[in-house]
């Protein structure tokens, strides 16, 4: 099953399931599949930056110190208000770029 689990997020899932099924006894072989997953976590976290994934390897390893840094979030592109919202006018402006954003019945 694993030589037909080419894409990693899915592989590394599948790895680790295998590696927790039996914690305490593991095999050389079991051990593999939690290194191997815990490597793969790594890189998909690399990409992603995405807490599941570091979590995962966290408890593949036992630390999150082998993670690589990821750049931080972007800053917002301007100001966010917060006060009260004007809802006919949020609807209003959703409907305006739903309109927009529709393919035209004449081009189909």
């Amino acid at each position: 099953m694993l030589p037909a689990w080419p894409e990693a997020p899915e592989r590394a899932l599948l790895l680790d399931t295998l590696a927790r099924i039996n914690p305490e006894g593991r095999t050389t072989e079991e051990a593999s599949y939690a290194q191997e997953a815990a490597t793969l976590y790594r890189e998909l976290y690399a990409g992603s930056g995405s807490r599941h994934y570091a979590r995962a390897y966290d408890r593949l390893t036992g630390s999150v110190d082998g993670l690589p840094s990821v750049p931080p979030l972007p800053r917002l592109a301007r100001h966010i208000d917060s006060g009260p919202v004007v809802l006919d006018a949020l609807f209003t402006r959703v409907e305006e770029l739903t309109a927009a954003a529709a393919p035209r019945t004449d081009e189909v």
